[in-house]
């Protein structure tokens, strides 16, 4: 990139492999542009990249609002077990070594802390510095 160079003193792209820059002052959102260097297979999978992208955004939307948390596997993992499990999750997503208490049954007031993975690892998934509590909530 030169020196001095500034994305609003000179709208475009940075083609860092010709050193040379394409203004895109006088294009449309969605129009084609090339850059020299890429290939059209290059090209063809560069712009199914950003349509996947595109959909992954309005998804991701869709689940920031239904999870109201950061949307992530963990996130998604600790919505499902709450409903299956009657957990009540905290408030905040960062809690230290818990997501959440149980509220009904035997573990009643019991603390967990949920895990979800993307891909089965059969893998038992503990935190030896933070074993599972083994007495009852006591309303904090």
């Amino acid at each position: 990139m030169p020196k001095g160079y500034s994305p609003r003193r000179y709208p475009g792209v940075w083609d860092t492999r010709g050193g040379r820059s394409v203004t895109l002052a006088n294009r449309r959102v969605g129009d084609h542009v090339r850059l020299s260097g890429m290939d059209e297979r290059e090209d063809a999978e560069l712009a199914e990249l950003a349509a996947l992208l595109r959909e992954r955004n309005v998804l991701d939307a869709r689940l920031g609002r239904l999870l109201d948390r950061p949307v992530n596997t963990g996130s998604i993992g600790e919505l499902i077990a709450a409903r299956i499990f009657d957990i009540e999750l905290s408030a905040t997503a960062n809690a230290a070594g818990y997501d959440g208490h149980f509220t009904k049954g035997v573990l009643a007031g019991r603390t967990v802390n949920v895990k979800a993975y993307a891909k089965h690892e059969s893998v038992l998934d503990i935190n030896p510095s933070a074993p599972p509590n083994t007495s009852r909530r006591t309303g904090t």
